[in-house]
């Protein structure tokens, strides 16, 4: 039985008064602009109340806001980060944090809020020579590099944790719960109050063909190469290609996606041979479970 790592530092990134100041504030600008749209003052505030809670669940919300450093990943929410792909770790100050965060360029994932005093640079390389700069809000960034900097030298990268499935695999993508419920939900409520107005239900069934055209979109993986809805590549073609979780792939930044985030548990790093960076020549594609790859394929 596999024995999880022990966490070494544990962080939140919390907002204080400054940081609800601010949401406080795009609740109020949300339901003014539904208020200037013409909703009468109820409708305003539950439509502007619905849309901060989704924005502040989906890109604020506390798992999110939540850092885990141990031997194996930094863990932020549904994000993680191998140490064995992490190269270095920096600290910034609030000012560098902005400043940066407002120069991004290919290969940055940011991940912080307004109102965070400091900042962490987390430099990373895939396996698949692919660099991502991670810029990270934090309240005790010297603590946070420190724990991240004494861990590098594991080179420690998770286990999948799933027995993967052999060859040939022909399967639907699938969709996740954990996206499409709340998703459902939130456009229930929607329909609702579209139709206690007077006007068509149309947001559920908007969301069911979204979520229908994903999980149902073909997954065949054969002695040909690898298909995945339009996307199709045989193996004389693949430089590398290999089986992440969805919590790895988010953070890794490529060229095309057949993977969107209410996709599939599990993803193909896949890289095209050819000239240029990696990230140029790469794809994340959605599957159902991890599978059994070709030995020449791995990066």
């Amino acid at each position: 039985m596999r024995v999880k790592p022990e966490v070494v530092a544990t962080q939140v990134q919390r907002l204080g008064v400054l940081g609800w100041t601010v949401e406080a504030a795009y609740l109020v600008f949300a339901i003014g602009f539904f208020g200037v749209l013409g909703q009468g003052p109820v409708m305003a505030l539950l439509l502007g109340a619905g849309a901060e809670t989704l924005r502040f669940c989906a890109f604020v919300g506390v798992s999110r806001r939540r850092i885990f450093v141990s031997s194996e990943a930094i863990r932020m929410g549904g994000t993680m980060i191998p140490m064995g792909d992490v190269r270095g770790a920096e600290e910034l100050t609030r000012a560098e944090l902005r400043r940066r965060t407002h120069q991004p360029g290919p290969g940055f994932s940011i991940r912080t809020h307004i109102a965070l005093p400091e900042g962490v640079a987390v430099r990373t390389v895939t396996p698949e020579g692919i660099e991502v700069e991670w810029l990270i809000g934090a309240r005790d960034a010297a603590a946070l590099v420190a724990a991240i900097t004494s861990c590098i030298p594991t080179r420690a990268r998770p286990e999948l944790g799933v027995a993967p499935k052999p060859l040939p695999v022909r399967a639907r993508q699938g969709l996740r719960a954990s996206w499409m419920v709340p998703a459902l939900l939130i456009a229930g409520t929607g329909d609702a109050i579209s139709i206690s107005n007077g006007q068509p239900p149309v947001t559920v069934a908007a969301v069911l063909a979204i979520g229908g055209w994903t999980g149902l979109r073909k997954v065949v993986i054969d002695e040909w190469g690898i298909r995945v809805g339009t996307f199709t590549i045989s193996w004389p073609e693949v430089e590398s290609a290999r089986v992440v979780s969805f919590a790895e792939c988010s953070g890794i930044e490529v060229r095309r996606t057949r993977n969107p985030p209410w996709g599939a548990r599990w993803a193909l790093i896949v890289v095209r041979r050819g000239e240029g960076l990696s990230r140029e020549r790469s794809a994340s594609l959605g599957i159902p479970h991890p599978v059994e790859l070709p030995e020449r394929c791995q990066p």
